[in-house]
C-alpha cells in the first residue's frame, strides 16, 4: 500500500513520511500541489495526505484542481501543533477532527481503496530521439541527445543526467517527426541520477504543439506508415 502527502515545509514532510512509515505503510512525499497532480498521472496511490498550511497557501487554480482531486481519493488534511506536538488530522469531507487518527485513516479509509491513478491523456511508451535544450536556439553546448520514455498529447518524460528545475522552460526537437519545429516545454518533475531503481529522467508538459505534431503523436503507426510511403 502507498499513499502520497504534500507539504511545502521540508521539516513537515519528514514529518509526515516518518508517522506513515511507523504504520508500516510506504509514503512518497512532495513539495507543492502541483508537484502532486504530476506524481498523481505516473503513480498509484490509496490515499493523499495534505498539510493544510500548504493547500492554503495554494494559489486558487490549483485550490480549484486539488478539491477536484480529493473527490477521487481518501484524504486527510493535516497539521502539527507545536504546542502539544500532535498530528491534527481532518478527513476530506467531514468538520470535525474528532475520533479521527492517522491509523483510523490508514485502516479504515486507505486500505479498502484500490490505489489508482489520475491520466489526463493516454500515454505511450514510445521511444523517441530528441534534441532538448535551454536554450530556444539550440545553440552549441546547451543541446542534449535524449529519448523519450513515453509520451502524450501533453507532454513526455525524457532521459536526461542533467540537473533541472520544476517549472524550468526547456526546448525539444522530435527527429522522428516530419514537422521538426521546436516544442516548448515545462519541466513538470525530475529524477536525479542516482535514484534507487529509477532512470534518470525529466516530464515534461508542451507549451505548444502543431497540428501535424499533435498527429503524429495521437496516430504514430499511420504517421510513420505515409512518411515512409508518400504518395505516388
Amino acid at each position: 500500500m502507498n499513499v502520497i502527502a504534500v507539504a511545502t515545509d521540508p521539516n513537515l514532510r519528514s514529518l509526515y513520511q516518518q508517522q506513515v512509515k511507523a504504520l508500516d505503510v510506504d509514503c512518497d512525499v512532495v513539495s507543492s500541489l502541483h508537484e502532486l497532480f504530476e506524481t498523481l498521472k505516473e503513480t498509484p496511490y490509496n490515499g493523499l495526505l495534505i498539510d493544510l498550511a500548504t493547500l492554503v497557501k495554494a494559489n486558487p487554480l490549483e485550490k480549484s484542481q486539488c478539491h477536484e482531486l480529493l473527490r477521487l481519493f481518501p484524504t486527510l488534511r493535516l497539521r502539527w501543533d507545536e504546542a502539544t506536538q500532535q498530528l491534527l488530522c481532518l478527513l476530506y469531507g467531514s468538520r470535525t477532527s474528532e475520533g479521527m487518527s492517522l491509523q483510523v485513516f490508514i485502516d479504515d479509509y486507505c486500505r479498502p481503496f484500490t490505489a489508482r491513478r489520475i491520466r489526463k491523456h493516454k500515454r505511450m511508451k514510445l521511444h523517441y530521439n530528441v534534441l532538448l535544450s535551454r536554450d530556444e536556439n539550440f545553440s552549441e553546448g546547451a543541446v542534449e541527445r535524449s529519448t523519450t520514455l513515453d509520451i502524450s498529447l501533453g507532454g513526455c518524460a525524457l532521459i536526461t543526467g542533467q540537473e533541472w528545475e520544476v517549472e524550468e522552460k526547456i526546448w525539444l526537437r522530435f527527429l522522428e517527426f516530419e514537422d521538426q519545429s521546436t516544442i516548448c516545454a515545462r519541466v513538470c518533475r525530475w529524477t536525479p541520477w542516482g535514484t534507487e531503481m529509477r532512470i534518470p529522467c525529466i516530464g515534461v508538459c508542451f507549451e505548444n504543439l502543431r497540428k501535424a505534431q499533435q498527429e503524429q503523436i495521437s496516430h504514430p503507426g499511420k504517421a510513420i506508415y505515409e512518411k515512409n510511403n508518400p504518395p505516388g
